[in-house]
This record gives C-alpha cells, sequence and structure tokens, in this order.
C-alpha cells in the first residue's frame, strides 16, 4: 500500500501497513522501532524482536544473533563468547564486529588501492569500481557497451524483458 506514515511523516511507497489499534498508516521501519518490540526470554530486555522461537517467546537481535543465528560461541579473533557464524572462506568462527573489520576493506588485487571490497574473486578481494569494470560487455537487445545484469542484458533491456513477460503470462 502506498501512502505517508502517520509517525515519520514521510512518503513511501512500500510496506505501509494499517496499525489495528489506532488505525494509523505506518510504514515498515516506524512498525519495528516502535510496534514490534518483545520481552527478549535470553536477556529480559524488551526490544525489536529478530527471532521467534517454537514456544512463542522472542530473541532481540543481539541475542538471536547476526543474520538470525541463535548459535553462540567463541568468536577466532575477539575471543568474546557471542553469536557467530563460520566463515566460507577460512573456516573460522567470527562475530559479526570482527567479520565486518576483516571483510570490509582491503587492497584491491586489480587497483592496488586500500577500497572496501565488493567480491572476493579467484584472484582476491576485488573493489566495486574494479568489480563493476569486469561486468561490463555488450548489450543482446541494444547493443551498447553496458554492465551487464541477467542474461546477457543491461539493466534496462532485462527489465524491459521481464514487463514483456509479466505481460504475456
Amino acid at each position: 500500500m502506498d501512502g505517508v506514515c502517520d509517525i515519520c511523516k514521510k512518503p513511501r511507497k512500500r510496506t505501509i501497513s494499517r496499525n489495528r489499534k489506532n488505525k494509523q498508516l505506518v510504514c515498515h521501519y516506524c512498525y519495528v522501532k516502535f510496534f514490534h518490540k518483545r520481552l527478549c526470554c535470553k536477556c529480559g530486555k524488551t526490544k525489536s524482536a529478530a527471532k521467534r522461537l517454537p514456544d512463542g517467546s522472542y530473541l532481540c537481535i543481539k541475542c538471536g544473533g547476526y543474520h538470525g543465528s541463535g548459535k553462540n560461541g567463541t568468536c577466532s579473533i575477539c575471543n568474546k563468547t557471542k553469536p557467530v557464524r563460520k566463515n566460507l572462506t577460512d573456516g573460522l568462527f567470527r562475530c559479526y564486529q570482527c567479520h565486518c573489520k576483516k571483510f570490509r576493506s582491503a587492497v584491491c588485487v586489480k587497483c592496488g588501492r586500500y577500497r572496501v571490497i565488493a567480491k572476493l574473486t579467484e584472484d582476491g578481494p576485488t573493489c566495486g569500481i574494479c568489480y563493476k569494470k569486469t561486468l561490463i560487455g555488450k548489450c543482446v537487445s541494444c547493443k551498447k557497451k553496458k554492465v551487464i545484469h541477467a542474461k546477457k542484458r543491461c539493466g534496462a533491456c532485462y527489465h524491459r524483458l521481464l514487463r514483456k513477460q509479466k505481460n504475456y503470462a
């Protein structure tokens, strides 16, 4: 539903729902911030709920783990007991903060600059600018040299194709 959120007064194109209690239009951001607070069964604080357990209780974002993982363990970098995930590149368990510190920035193998890493390629870490250059090719629809989105088409031609397919379906 489109409209203006009655709480933050910002126009939102998506995710606006009508609050059942007072019939307000509420965007997703305000809903999570003001209405989706639950008592965390682990820490006992009332916070935004990240995960609902099978018994009906809730976990907050901190106790529920980053990206919804509820497994606590010892981080291999900071040695603190926190929600951790196994890293696919080296197999070590890291907490969210240490994962971001390690993989957020590095020296790009293409340009040699210390930048935010967009992709870990076979050659090594690649920044967003260099990675985008590898995606440039000739679009099969408009024949222009652009960043290839999907099915050998640029973003505009690919979305045009999807709209056509949706209209015929």
